[in-house]
């Protein structure tokens, strides 16, 4: 196998004392396997392969490349479009998918019913960047399902959320889930507890993230006091207290006054629209600031916060 020659033609120049260029990892295509075996010889292989920057190459095992996740058979090469030893699904691409997946999406889209993140329409929320449609891919993979007969009736009760993944040929799919229960096409799974506010927290600091990358500032850590509710008891405004570091070891607390704006309440959690307590631990994410008011575009609650 040509890799094996590579790997040996290296060590003779490494025993001889002789200098190498060290390269980053990069993908290798051995077209002389795809004319020597044929393209159906050897179903779901490849004739891709990775070396390392050693020289050498994964085989028999996962290897992550940028955001997304490629197994390697025994001899080295990429497995594609079939299902790994270990029971994992690949696309056609060779990258790792849950199983209800069709494909590695190129964009995700996110919104819900009904509609949070916004008022234009209730357009929702596209991830486009590799690194935050890795992190979704992995919180849908980390799901525990089990199948349910398509002909059943699932009722759900509350909020429902909608993925719309858009692949590289320009087909899409779409995911909803909402308590218990994820459904895609005429497919139907149980989820299991916490699931839906595992992922739910996946998309929140996806979103946080999003934001911070569009140009969006956010505070501190901060404790919130002062709190005004509306009628219907959701927080209009706050007052946040956050702690700056300064240099040598000083720090500084700036004290802002919050308007929430048109954004949701979220935290670590996966839960949405919660009550603040006076004390409660907060960010702001905040797309606008005069005279020391933020209008919050997401405020992330920590995990130490109380929930009523």
């Amino acid at each position: 196998m040509k890799k094996t020659v590579k790997l040996l033609v290296s060590a003779v120049l490494l025993s001889l004392g002789l200098s190498m260029v060290s390269y980053a990892g990069s993908w290798k295509q051995d077209t002389e396997k795809q004319n020597m075996y044929g393209p159906d010889s050897q179903a779901g292989v490849s004739n891709w392969w990775y070396q390392e920057d050693d020289g050498s190459y994964p085989a028999g095992s996962w290897k992550q490349i940028g955001y997304k996740w490629y197994y390697f058979n025994q001899d080295g090469w990429m497995l594609q479009n079939t299902v790994t030893p270990d029971g994992k699904k690949v696309d056609k691409s060779g990258a790792g998918i849950p199983e209800f997946v069709q494909s590695y999406p190129v964009e995700i889209g996110y919104n819900t019913l009904p509609p949070r993140f916004s008022s234009e329409k209730e357009k929702g929320v596209k991830f486009t960047s590799e690194e935050l449609i890795g992190e979704i891919m992995t919180g849908l993979d980390q799901l525990s399902l089990e199948p349910v007969d398509g002909a059943a009736e699932i009722n759900t009760v509350g909020m429902v959320t909608i993925l719309t993944l858009k692949f590289a040929d320009g087909t899409s799919q779409e995911i909803r889930y909402s308590g218990s229960y994820l459904v895609t096409g005429d497919k139907k799974y149980k989820m299991a507890e916490k699931n839906e506010a595992a992922l739910n927290a996946v998309f929140y600091q996806a979103y946080a993230k999003k934001l911070k990358s569009d140009g969006y500032e956010s505070t501190p850590l901060g404790r919130v006091d002062n709190i005004q509710k509306d009628a219907s008891g959701w927080e209009n405004t706050f007052r946040l207290n956050c702690e700056y570091q300064l240099t040598e070891g000083k720090t500084t607390t700036i004290t802002y006054q919050v308007k929430r704006g048109e954004a949701p309440i979220l935290d670590a959690a996966g839960d949405y629209w919660m009550v603040l307590h006076s004390g409660d631990q907060v960010q702001v994410i905040y797309d606008s600031s005069e005279n020391g008011e933020l209008t919050a575009k997401a405020i992330l609650i920590t995990e130490h916060a109380k929930i009523e």
